[in-house]
């Protein structure tokens, strides 16, 4: 039988979030090799990458060097990636609650380019700018 008033409830959920570097690094090798490609044109490697390691790879181990990332956008924007501004994307993004449906088990690396992708999104824009 139907009732004629459908009452909405509302709850409030306290979430926490452990993750590790393992974590940020796969988030930033899965952003750079897949995810995010659509939107950032190039980096800069004025630190002088060597040769024969992968971007990504090189990109996590200067941010945890302490280091700025620039990432070069269309028409000569630029955005900048840290260490803590990728733990705030980590942050933001689960911060989203429409991110959590459906779960996320960090420790199975159970995420994918589009979880990646809004990481590193919130990271350097604070907020998703790209579809």
């Amino acid at each position: 039988m139907k009732t004629k008033h459908n009452k909405r409830y509302i709850m409030k959920i306290e979430l926490e979030v452990h993750y590790d570097d393992q974590f940020l690094e796969d988030i930033i090798v899965t952003a750079f090799e897949g995810g995010s490609n659509y939107w950032i044109e190039y980096i800069n490697f004025e630190n002088n990458k060597p040769r024969g390691i992968p971007t990504s790879v090189w990109v996590f181990e200067k941010l945890k060097d302490g280091e700025t990332i620039v990432l070069y956008l269309e028409d000569d924007e630029r955005a900048f990636l840290t260490m803590r501004r990728l733990k705030c994307g980590v942050k933001k993004y689960f911060s989203d609650s429409k991110n959590l449906i459906g779960g996320l088990d960090l420790e199975f690396s159970d995420y994918d380019t589009d979880v990646a992708d809004s990481v590193l999104q919130y990271a350097v824009f604070d907020k998703l700018v790209y579809g």
